[in-house]
């Protein structure tokens, strides 16, 4: 079966461990067969020194909340600088 890639991006307050940033974020995922999520990948976009300020390191697992949605814990697989931004990668 064809798999569908879902996106959803917005602004706002993104919680990323114990620090809540104004963030652009992106979510994507697909349906798996029994319909539920999978594939799912976050890409958080903040300032490079707000990314050095969240203290954390590739391949940890930290809690991630997007605005309006629920807590997920979710593996950080790393950041790409673009000056004056940072591009942060999670996946579950």
């Amino acid at each position: 079966m064809p798999q569908t890639l879902h996106r959803l991006t917005g602004t706002g307050p993104v919680g990323i461990g114990h620090s809540q940033l104004w963030a652009l974020w992106e979510y994507t995922y697909e349906d798996s067969d029994d319909g539920r999520p999978c594939n799912r990948r976050w890409t958080v976009r903040v300032s490079l020194d707000e990314a050095e300020g969240l203290g954390i390191y590739p391949y940890q697992w930290v809690h991630l909340q997007l605005p309006g949605r629920p807590v997920v814990r979710a593996l950080f697989q790393g950041g790409k600088d673009a000056p004056p931004f940072a591009l942060l990668t999670f996946e579950r």
